[in-house]
């Protein structure tokens, strides 16, 4: 199994907060991991937005308190709890402009 891993850039909004969201296909086991560097910030939370029906996709969203945007990428990192190798990876660079 090969991982896709996709690059993009998470802006600071004004409270000092970054808002992460990946979607959630709502099969196979597969949960969303937030790999966070201490020295980049810590997580307020984690919010699962409800999908329409028992199988259907929801967005998984991550909001972190920012300390220091240049301590290093933030990722997601979309695998199933017993395996090692994740499926998908979505890395950020947290910027506050």
């Amino acid at each position: 199994m090969s991982t896709s891993t996709k690059h993009g850039v998470a802006k600071v909004g004004d409270d000092g907060t970054v808002a992460l969201s990946a979607p959630a296909d709502g099969v196979g086991g597969f949960r969303w991991q937030l790999e966070l560097p201490p020295e980049v910030g810590t997580l307020v939370s984690r919010e699962q937005s409800p999908g329409g029906a028992v199988g259907a996709g929801s967005e998984t969203t991550f909001i972190v308190k920012v300390n220091d945007p240049d301590g290093g990428p933030v990722q997601l990192v979309k695998k199933r709890p017993w395996e090692q190798q994740p499926v998908e990876v979505l890395r950020y660079t947290i910027s506050r402009d």
